[in-house]
């Protein structure tokens, strides 16, 4: 039996130093792993991983076709008119169909896999399905971003990209999803039902690296908690910094850091609190995985926080759950009743599930956390988190269901 051959279109992928791009990473390394044959079509993105990082987490048997978006003027005005409607890198999308349709004539029987966001990659795919055995159209964030965002222009955009989501959800022979709930959330926006050929692929544990040079000073007998990576204000910071506030004043020896990309209107909240000086903020645009796995590693609690669409339910699956599970180290997680990472917390534990709700209860669970000090943390050897975002787990039922449609 001939190996499988994917050809995989992701506009986001190692070198690129983003969630997308590791995720992307990760999965086609497993899936080469697993005996498939795997070709990227990727973008030149920046900011670009350590050399050493790539080596470490991709595998060098991926064959790499990287395409370059036109530049000029003209381009530069023709992508920001599309951009209300296509998403960000839609100057990429001509050539990259170009590069695909090259790559996919060369094989016999190739299964064509993309990866959206950004949600361009999925526009390749479309032009591009005819050459192929079979599709695999995969939503990383469950819909088109003017869903949920709120630009000047999403009104305008929402049914255009509906439009596109339904093709998408028609055309493709298989959708992968983060959760079960993006698939409901997917399902209630285009008014496609799907979920007979939809396979929910969890975000695979960050495959361990070696450790840096970075070291967390601190006092003797603090107790730190940090949210590590993005915080933006569709990310409760509200709650999360005044319930912070809130348990510090508590406990002195409690220290907060949030450690990673910080939007404008977070730090317009957070310096518009009296007590913005007992806060730790580490603005920082380019995030190193290898610095981001060993502060997880080093602090005593790690914060989740999922985004709040003002839903009763969640359609998210946050890439940084599985690193920071599979730590061992207890977790504070934000999110809604209903979602991926309340679900996993009472099937599993490893910290405080904590709902949107007011400062106050955030406050209640980083003071538990504190007082039960090493009571929520995972002994490794006995950590549910490793099988639940395990390559067997998640990657083995893709394989065999790329298989089936090839």
């Amino acid at each position: 039996m001939s190996p499988l051959e994917i050809v995989c279109v992701s506009h986001n992928a190692p070198p690129m130093n983003d969630a997308e791009a590791l995720c992307t990473g990760r999965l086609l390394s497993a899936l080469v792993q697993l005996g498939a044959k795997v070709h990227l079509v990727t973008g030149d993105g920046q900011p670009a991983l350590d050399p050493s990082i790539v080596d470490e987490i991709f595998d060098p048997r991926i064959e790499v076709t990287t395409v370059l978006a036109p530049s000029g003027r003209f381009h530069r005005a023709s992508s920001m008119i599309r951009y209300g409607y296509h998403g960000t890198h839609v100057e990429w999308m001509k050539p990259a169909i170009l590069a695909t349709q090259q790559v996919l004539a060369k094989l016999t029987k190739p299964i064509l896999m993309t990866r959206a966001c950004p949600w361009v990659s999925n526009f390749v795919g479309y032009y591009c399905r005819h050459l192929s055995a079979g599709w695999v159209a995969h939503f990383s964030d469950p819909f088109p971003p003017h869903e949920w965002q709120s630009h000047a222009l999403s009104r305008f955009a929402r049914p255009i990209n509906r439009i596109w989501a339904r093709r998408i959800l028609k055309q493709a022979d298989l959708v992968t999803v983060t959760c079960p709930n993006a698939i409901r959330y997917i399902e209630e926006k285009s008014g496609i039902p799907f979920r007979d050929k939809a396979m929910v692929v969890t975000h695979l544990a960050m495959p361990q690296i070696q450790p840096g040079n970075f070291k967390l000073e601190r006092k003797p007998g603090e107790f730190v908690i940090a949210h590590i990576g993005t915080l933006f204000m569709r990310r409760r910071p509200d709650l999360l910094l005044n319930g912070a506030i809130l348990a510090m004043e508590k406990h002195p020896e409690i220290r907060f850091l949030q450690y990673g990309h910080v939007d404008q209107g977070t730090l317009d909240l957070a310096r518009s609190s009296p007590a913005f000086s007992r806060l730790e903020i580490r603005h920082i645009d380019n995030l190193s995985p290898r610095d981001a796995a060993d502060l997880q590693a080093q602090v005593d609690v790690n914060v989740i926080v999922d985004t709040d669409l003002g839903l009763h339910y969640s359609p998210f699956s946050l890439s940084k759950f599985p690193h920071a599970a599979c730590t061992g180290k207890p977790m504070l997680m934000l999110s809604t009743e209903d979602s991926e990472m309340a679900r996993l917390t009472r099937l599993h534990g490893g910290g405080e599930f904590v709902p949107f709700s007011t400062p106050e209860t955030v406050a209640d669970a980083i003071c538990r956390l504190y007082e039960g000090r090493n009571h929520h943390r995972l002994v490794k050897s006995r950590n549910p988190y490793h099988d639940y975002f395990s390559r067997g787990r998640i990657v083995q039922p893709l394989f065999q269901r790329i298989h089936v449609i090839s």
